[in-house]
């Protein structure tokens, strides 16, 4: 199922339910109907601005890793594995992947435009390749769309 936000589009598996936070700028799915204040299997979208132009995208990892440090200490003997590629369609991706001691896994993928992200979290409990494979198809299929107050071109472009 295509999803086209303010932001950017992206491609969710058919049949999966959206709740629509749009005026946070989040949207949550699932395989099932979310629950209220449940802990389940979800993957979340957040779009965002950041102070960064495209080519200083490590300034944002950087900025990204200083705000997860503080949340992993709140955790139980958390394992964090951090990497950073292109997506399929060349956007900049940071994922930072942090393992409770439950086993459950957070996965913080984060697609980084200019002066703008949108980060695709996966919260998966239940150890559900459902959910790993759905985020992943997510996050490759995403595209920004233009944003007039963001300009995508670099110093000196017309």
């Amino acid at each position: 199922m295509l999803c086209e936000k303010e932001m950017g589009s992206y491609i969710v598996p058919d049949g999966w339910h959206e709740a629509d936070f749009s005026f946070q700028q989040l949207y949550v799915y699932s395989k099932e109907k979310l629950p209220a204040m449940k802990k389940m299997d979800n993957i979340s979208v957040i779009f965002g601005k950041n102070p960064y132009p495209q080519e200083e995208h490590q300034l944002f990892r950087a900025a990204i890793i200083k705000q997860l440090q503080p949340k992993l200490k709140l955790l139980n003997n958390p394992d964090l594995y951090a990497y950073g590629s292109m997506t399929e369609k060349g956007i900049v991706l940071y994922v930072f992947e942090v393992t409770e001691e439950d086993g459950a896994l957070t996965r913080f993928c984060y697609l980084v435009g200019d002066h703008r992200f949108c980060m695709v979290q996966e919260s998966n409990y239940d150890h559900s390749e459902d959910y790993s494979q759905a985020a992943k198809k997510l996050v490759h299929s995403f595209e920004w769309k233009n944003d007039p107050t963001i300009s995508d071109k670099k110093e000196g472009q017309v």
